[in-house]
């Protein structure tokens, strides 16, 4: 039943993207099809996961801002980030465009939402919670595309590739590296530029210590906008990253070398793809795929 209605959710606010940026039925239902079969999709119904809906509040709020309703966007952003609080630096997406409306909506139903999950499951759960991301190590599991995740693969000793060189003192390097990338993120997309809130998502999954392959489903909507806008190349490079198969791992682990481990690190190149897609999508031309 779970799996049937994240279905329909993801085909929902797919058609509400396609729908909102007037892409073309040809191209919505090419591009739509490719994100349904794509390999972050089919991984998180297979394991039950929340992403298509926090990819529905993420389109809600784009939506109601495009809209100019503040106070909606402002809500569905707010559940979104009380949810899933790694994407807590997409805050910035309203702080830097001057949207206090949206930001005050976003913190008080965020907050509002975290302080009643607190009371209905106790404090208990919410300190073992914050105990548990101070106590577990970083995962340098080859299926987190975060940076810092990365220089953990990469730079120090783990079970799951050969390091290129010990050097531990990357790590945090990377988590600062993370940070600027938000700061410049938000910089970038102070001008209200329509594909700022999925650079500002793309963003926070970089910067993020966990940021599982699964999570590219957050980012299938803005895949469908560059469609819409004439970035075609563009968008088909990114559905096709999106379809290669869980198995990509499975022909390099356990090599023990440097190609591995780079190999290893398949989802991270995915992942800096989609950013840097949405992060220079200025002017984009204006293609045959756009109606209305």
């Amino acid at each position: 039943l779970f799996v049937l209605l994240t279905l329909a959710i993801t085909v929902g606010y797919l058609a509400w993207t396609a729908s909102e940026t007037r892409l073309g039925g040809s191209w919505a239902v090419v591009g739509g099809a490719m994100l349904l079969l794509s390999s972050p999709l089919l991984a998180t119904l297979a394991l039950g996961q929340i992403y298509p809906l926090l990819a529905l509040g993420l389109v809600a709020a784009w939506v109601a801002d495009r809209r100019g309703r503040g106070g909606a966007s402002g809500v569905a952003l707010g559940l979104v980030v009380a949810v899933k609080p790694s994407l807590v630096p997409v805050l910035l997406w309203p702080v830097v465009r001057r949207r206090w409306g949206v930001l005050g909506a976003a913190v008080a139903t965020g907050g509002g939402a975290t302080l009643l999950a607190g009371v209905v499951v106790g404090p208990g759960a919410t300190l073992d919670w914050a105990r548990l991301l101070l106590d577990e190590p970083l995962s340098p599991y080859w299926d987190n595309a975060s940076v810092p995740s990365a220089a953990a693969r990469l730079f120090t000793p783990n079970e799951f590739a050969e390091p290129l060189a010990i050097l531990p003192w990357t790590v945090p390097v990377a988590y600062v590296l993370g940070l600027l990338i938000v700061a410049f993120t938000a910089y970038r997309v102070r001008h209200g530029q329509e594909w700022g809130l999925w650079a500002m998502v793309a963003a926070s999954l970089l910067a993020s210590p966990v940021a599982w392959n699964n999570y590219l489903v957050l980012l299938g909507p803005g895949v469908l906008l560059l469609l819409a806008r004439g970035r075609t190349a563009v968008g088909f490079l990114l559905l096709a990253l999106q379809t290669i198969p869980p198995q990509w791992p499975l022909l390099w682990q356990g090599d023990g070398t440097v190609v591995a481990s780079l190999a290893l690190t398949l989802y991270l190149y995915s992942l800096l793809a989609h950013w840097l897609a949405f992060l220079t999508a200025d002017a984009p031309p204006r293609g045959p795929h756009r109606e209305g």
